[in-house]
Parts: structure tokens; C-alpha cells; sequence
């Protein structure tokens, strides 16, 4: 049995959709977006820098669990509301979505819509650290967040399992990633090396992009929105993802 693994990177804004609006309709870029975190100012969408990346899996025959936990942090100077977007195979079922922000840890509950939204709206007029986790498509989860204070991290974890396909004698997993802006300014930007903790036996396949170790694939890293205080990446640093496959 033989798995092969594809990591998909891509980047671009994502429109911030108040609650009334219509969800518009999926398009191939939009599903080859990993776990994003975006806010509005001043009329423009700006991503929240992504701290660290962590996916785990647990592969059995054909099905995968999945473990990604995402860690970002507000970089503005006043408290912000913000939506966490994560794509997903249509054949996935999420059965787990934790939230932590410093000491305090929120974990989801399944309620109807209704319900789960004014309990998120009461909590976030109180002024209190709340997400809420809805599924507007098969293929694409929303959570909203609310009351992230300035420069505190928030780490996203959430918990899925997938049917995994067989495509020429061989399992295929396809795992979003994503990387954002990040902190400390530097001159000079070092060079894309991932280091990706996989089975001996997984094959690594090489194609015309370039592939970091374990057969991972990363496109080219799209220019950012400026950010105050912010140094935008264009590599793929190997300290912010991490994928360890069981």
C-alpha cells in the first residue's frame, strides 16, 4: 500500500462575507486556499500573520484523520473581529473545533444555526473571546472569531476525517496549506526548506515544480497587502509548517 502526498499553497484575499450576504459561488482557486484568517480595515481585506502550522494524520486503509492547528495573531493595535476560512474535500465530516486565545480555551458545540449564531452574538457584545464554526458549502468552512485583542495569538484547531482516493494503485491525500505575513523585518530572506516527518516507505514524487523533502509542492508565494510593522515572506520557511503522517 502506497501513499502520495500533495500539499497545496496558494494565496490570495478572501472577501469578508457579513452574515446577510450570499455566499458566492466556489471557484478552483478559492478551494486550493489553506486555513486563512482575514479581518477588514478600512474597507480592505487583510490576512492575519500565521505564527506556526501543524497538520497531523492518521492514515488507516482508506480513510484519514486529520489534526490542523494553526496559530495567528492580530497585528493592529485595537481588538478585531476576523473569519477563519478552511477548505475541505467534499467527503469530509469536521467532528472537533478548539479555539484558544492566551489561558482561555473554547471548544465548539453543535447547535442549530440560529441558536449557535445568538449565542456567538451575545458573547461577542460582552466583549468575550467566541467563534462560530458553520459549513456554507461542502467543500469550505467558516468560523467567525470575535474580540482578538492586539498582538495576542490565537491557535485554530480543527479536527476532520476524509476518504482518501486511489488514483494509479496509490493513495492520494491533499492537505491546504498556507503560509501568511509574519514578524521581525529582515534583510535578507532565507532560502524554502520544509522538512516534512513521513514514512520511510511513502514514495516522494517529483514533478516540474519544485519539491521540498517528502514530496511536498509549493507554488510561488503572491504579493500581500501592505501591512504596518509587518515583513511579508516569499519563501515557505521550514520552522512555520510542520506535517507528520502516522
Amino acid at each position: 500500500m502506497r501513499y502520495r502526498l500533495k500539499g497545496c499553497i496558494a494565496f490570495f484575499a478572501i472577501l469578508f462575507v457579513q452574515p446577510a450576504t450570499a455566499v458566492p459561488a466556489p471557484n478552483a482557486t478559492e478551494e486550493k486556499q489553506g486555513g486563512r484568517v482575514v479581518a477588514t480595515i478600512n474597507g480592505r481585506t487583510v490576512p492575519f500573520p500565521s505564527l506556526k502550522t501543524e497538520i497531523s494524520g492518521d492514515l488507516k486503509g482508506d480513510l484519514a484523520s486529520i489534526t490542523v492547528r494553526q496559530t495567528f495573531v492580530n497585528p493592529t493595535n485595537v481588538p478585531m473581529n476576523a473569519r477563519y476560512l478552511f477548505p475541505l474535500n467534499k467527503n469530509a465530516a469536521v467532528h472537533a473545533m478548539q479555539m484558544r486565545v492566551g489561558d482561555e480555551l473554547i471548544s465548539a458545540k453543535i447547535a442549530k444555526r440560529a441558536v449557535a449564531r445568538t449565542t456567538y452574538e451575545k458573547a461577542k457584545s460582552k466583549g468575550k473571546a467566541a467563534a462560530l464554526l458553520e459549513q456554507h458549502r461542502p467543500n469550505m468552512f467558516t468560523q467567525e472569531i470575535a474580540n482578538l485583542m492586539p498582538g495576542a495569538p490565537v491557535v485554530i484547531t480543527l479536527r476532520y476525517s476524509q476518504v482518501v482516493p486511489r488514483i494509479d494503485n496509490a493513495y492520494e491525500l491533499r492537505v491546504p496549506l498556507v503560509v501568511g505575513p509574519r514578524y521581525i523585518p529582515s534583510p535578507k530572506r532565507p532560502e524554502a526548506k520544509v522538512v516534512v516527518h513521513q514514512d520511510e516507505d511513502m514514495p516522494a514524487r517529483k514533478t516540474a515544480q519544485e519539491s521540498a523533502p517528502g514530496g511536498w509542492q509549493f507554488g510561488p508565494v503572491p504579493t500581500y497587502p501592505a501591512v504596518a510593522g509587518l515583513d511579508i515572506p516569499t519563501t515557505v520557511l521550514k520552522e512555520r509548517v510542520s506535517v507528520k503522517l502516522n
